[in-house]
């Protein structure tokens, strides 16, 4: 049911193999199984290209009804937007350069991605103009099912993609944005000290701090990219501030020690993965140096990537 016209897709060459970026639920572990792919698909579309959740939970209303969220779902059509002929031969072509899978999750939500900061801006800018709200995820189902799936017979796929839209609303819907936050040692430090009634030494099983999106990191998720013992060490003001208190140190970094730059493991360097990865640098020019950090975890260890220089 996917519209039937090709469209010229612009700078794909140029499109990195990145991350979904900050997760808007518990874990970064991103895993392409069925029982995780529309929470691989609402972190890409909440992290990577910024949108809200009522947005992120059109899109994937969309999709359920499309290909039921199976990237490999073929008939007339492929994938999880049911791709026309023609454009999964681009989705084929744009994967085999940026390096994906052209049948994973994460090799089609880029595709997607490259379509709505292209052809499809005006899309992605409505998308990005509706409500937080489940109001606001029927109308993002509606703006995506009419501009960009094109599918027809409207009176009866709107109303049936809202209410899939409205489901993963109810899902979701308590992983919203927090409000941003300045940078700040200290800030982080009195507000740990606010909610602890003592800085205790012990620290628990899995220490847990939620970032400036809404998302809940956890310090075993965040282990190749943070140590508590080295970054304190690492940093004057944070040994002052955190030597006693693990949760403070890993709430700091999640909040702001990333977007900083700041070094928290001997085998993560932010600016040498920087450096020595020119794909990254084209695809997340102008943006928050985190989405380096999150791209390590997620897909960087994995595909073997120097992150220091010894």
């Amino acid at each position: 049911m996917k519209r039937q016209f090709i469209i010229a897709l612009s700078a794909v060459c140029a499109a990195a193999s990145v991350t979904p970026a900050a997760t808007a639920l518990s874990s970064v572990n991103v895993m392409a199984d069925s029982a995780s792919s529309e929470q691989v698909i609402f972190n890409y579309l909440t992290g990577e290209l910024g949108l809200n959740t009522a947005a992120a939970c059109g899109i994937l209303g969309n999709m359920y009804q499309e290909s039921g969220l199976d990237p490999t779902a073929q008939s007339s059509y492929y994938g999880l937007c049911q791709w026309s002929g023609a454009l999964t031969a681009e989705l084929m072509s744009y994967c085999a350069q940026a390096g994906y899978d052209s049948a994973s999750i994460e090799g089609q939500v880029h595709f997607l991605g490259t379509e709505l900061t292209g052809s499809y801006s005006g899309v992605l800018a409505a998308l990005q103009s509706v409500p937080n709200t489940a109001d606001g995820a029927s109308q993002a189902a509606s703006i995506f099912c009419q501009q960009f799936e094109q599918c027809g017979n409207y009176d009866v796929e709107i109303p049936r993609r809202a209410a899939f839209a409205n489901n993963y609303w109810s899902e979701f819907q308590g992983y919203v944005a927090t409000s941003d936050t300045t940078d700040s040692t200290q800030a982080t430090a009195d507000t740990a000290a606010d909610t602890t009634d003592t800085q205790e030494a012990a620290q628990p099983a899995e220490i847990t701090a939620v970032g400036r999106d809404g998302a809940v990191y956890t310090v075993s998720e965040m282990s190749a990219v943070y140590d508590f013992d080295y970054y304190i060490n690492k940093y004057a003001d944070l040994k002052a501030a955190y030597a006693n208190d693990p949760q403070g140190a890993f709430q700091h970094f999640i909040t702001y020690g990333m977007y900083e730059g700041r070094q928290a493991s001997a085998s993560f360097n932010v600016y040498t993965y920087r450096r020595l990865n020119y794909d990254l640098r084209v695809h997340y020019a102008g943006r928050d140096l985190h989405w380096y950090y999150i791209h390590y975890i997620t897909f960087g260890q994995s595909e073997g990537r120097t992150a220091v220089v010894s």
